[in-house]
């Protein structure tokens, strides 16, 4: 259960590795100004620019479809877009701090083609969207949603996300829960 979001990928990798630096070593976070550097540092570094694999070769997703009054229609399979590397599930419109990555507007062409709603904190479905790089994250963060959104997936009334590791190796993989990061064994 979660209240604002829950999110998988690339953006809590660099979540995780800031929260640890704060964990271990609390004088390097002391200020704005040094969170933001070492933020900007982690993001860098894991692979938001160049090198790392799209979600959709480690991730598969499923929804739980809304019916046409509201009830449940039954888990279908989603296809993640190419090149998304962070899946953000959100509840509420806020993410890092008040970022909508919905976006201000759900426009007519978006109803009809997709079949998305404009989004309410009481309409019973969760928004699915996807962070593409770290120079879309970044664009995304900066115009707090109001030019630019996150890649738009889905609304759905439950999301499942297993992540699939083909070779069958034990490995991880990185979350975060309204902003508390985690490296999860998979």
């Amino acid at each position: 259960m979660f209240w604002n979001y829950f999110s998988v990928g690339l953006d809590a990798k660099a979540a995780w590795s800031f929260h640890s630096l704060r964990e271990e070593k609390p004088a390097l976070a002391s200020s704005r100004a040094a969170n933001q550097f070492w933020y900007s540092a982690f993001s860098c570094t894991s692979g938001w620019f160049c090198c790392a694999q799209p979600l959709r070769v480690k991730v598969n997703l499923e929804v739980l479809a809304p019916g046409p009054r509201g009830e449940a229609a039954g888990w279908q399979p989603v296809k993640i877009p190419k090149g998304v590397r962070a899946l953000v599930v959100l509840n509420l419109q806020s993410y890092a701090g008040g970022r909508n990555l919905w976006g201000p507007n759900t426009s007519e062409a978006d109803e009809k083609k997709h079949g998305f709603k404009k989004p309410s904190y009481n309409d019973g479905l969760l928004e699915v969207v996807g962070l593409l790089s770290g120079w879309h994250a970044g664009l995304v963060m900066a115009s707090k949603g109001g030019l630019l959104h996150a890649k738009r997936i889905c609304q759905a009334a439950g999301v499942r996300a297993p992540y699939v590791r083909a070779d069958g190796e034990p490995s991880h993989c990185y979350m975060q829960l309204d902003g508390e990061p985690w490296k999860q064994d998979i």
